[in-house]
């Protein structure tokens, strides 16, 4: 089966699941052919048989019909570029000639939907979170996914709640998936509850991009109240990773008064963050659907804890009850309610004899859904149903 993925971008620092799913295929044998429109982090992750489709330097219309539609207000300038980036993509495809291609993100599936429907190749689309909430409140994106959905082979969101969501936006059921992130569950699981001395603080850890829908401010504060119940010396917590958001982090350390309790450990690499879970004892997420209607899939950071044997404290928000389940994996608590997360932190935060417990039941369940030789082989039957196809158009 000749492959193809396109990514709009190919691949930002937190989009390993993206780049892993494509090094799999590779290790399969596939040997996929990527596409895209802007190659980053080349040199953290590396890739052969890559094309990045430059439409505006190969078709030199485009610059000319953009400055008439701004003038004019007759074309648009972004319906424009996507007319010329789907011809360009026209020609690499024709060149490639795949069985299949596997496009990343609702709005990187619209765009390559037209091109896939006139060669006659058969298209998976994979949703992975915002593109399944934000981009999809908006009218204008409904109509563009209806119209792609239409086309695609199969489109999979990584939690049965995204794959709910795709079918609301007009996906057939029998053409939604659900497509898990692969894990890495190589790493041996480290007793946290024996590592550590009696009168250490319990360590909790996050690692994630300082977003609003991962609200990192509600989770200090969450924090805060845990800490004010176990008294001074009680808890410490580790943030990895930065954003947006920054400096209301930094800025709610010091109005909390939580300084001495906290690092911002700012963005790491992978494996700084695989060490940091090993040396964890709690994992915590708070996460909300934010003010513009993002949302989470299934965030990768509590599978890792989960792979880590971490028991994990969370919100009941999209994906996450999929995986943290009450009292077996962890706990769960009500999108801003920082009160009743701060309290739940600190209550588990004295049952250690329950660390072990959870973090187990949680080990088991990423190794029987989530492992990456279960996520794989699920991928390449997925995208051999949709090479078996034969397009839709």
């Amino acid at each position: 089966m000749r492959l193809a993925i396109f990514a709009p971008v190919f691949v930002r620092p937190t989009e390993t699941f993206i780049y892993d799913a494509a090094v799999g295929l590779a290790e399969s044998g596939l040997d996929p052919t990527v596409v895209t429109l802007e190659r980053s982090s080349a040199q953290e992750r590396p890739w052969q048989r890559l094309v990045e489709v430059d439409p505006a330097g190969s078709l030199g219309a485009h610059r000319l019909l953009a400055a008439v539609g701004r003038r004019t207000g007759l074309i648009s300038p972004a319906r424009s570029r996507e007319r010329d980036i789907q011809r360009a993509l026209k020609t690499v495809f024709a060149d490639i000639r795949p069985d299949v291609i596997l496009a990343n993100y609702g709005h990187g599936g619209v765009q390559v939907a037209p091109v896939a429907d006139a060669l006659g190749i058969p298209l998976m689309v994979s949703f992975h979170g915002a593109d399944a909430s934000r981009r999809a409140r908006k009218p204008e994106w409904q109509a563009r996914y209806r119209s792609l959905f239409k086309t695609a082979a199969l489109a999979t969101g990584p939690s049965a709640y995204v794959v709910e969501r795709l079918v609301s936006l007009g996906c057939p059921a029998d053409r939604a998936r659900v497509l898990h992130y692969g894990i890495r569950t190589d790493r041996p699981a480290p007793d946290a509850s024996q590592q550590r001395n009696a009168d250490d603080p319990v360590r909790f850890l996050f690692v994630g991009r300082l977003t609003p829908k991962k609200n990192p401010v509600g989770l200090l504060e969450a924090f805060a109240v845990c800490r004010n119940l176990l008294g001074p010396g009680g808890a410490r917590l580790t943030l990895i990773g930065d954003g947006p958001l920054t400096g209301d982090v930094a800025s709610a350390v010091d109005r909390l008064g939580i300084g001495d309790d906290v690092d911002l450990a700012g963005h790491q690499p992978h494996d700084a963050v695989l060490d940091a879970y090993a040396s964890a004892d709690i994992y915590i997420q708070h996460s909300v659907t934010a003010p513009d209607g993002d949302e989470e899939g299934l965030p990768v950071s509590i599978t890792e804890a989960l792979a880590a044997g971490l028991p994990v404290i969370a919100t009941r928000h999209s994906g996450i009850p999929e995986v943290v389940r009450d009292d077996e994996t962890g706990f769960l608590v009500d999108e801003h309610d920082v009160e009743g997360m701060g309290r739940r932190m600190a209550d588990l935060a004295g049952r250690k004899k329950d660390w072990r417990r959870l973090g187990t039941a949680g080990r088991i369940l990423l190794e029987q859904e989530f492992a990456v030789p279960v996520v794989q082989k699920r991928l390449r039957e997925l995208l051999s149903e949709a090479a078996a196809s034969g397009g839709k158009s």
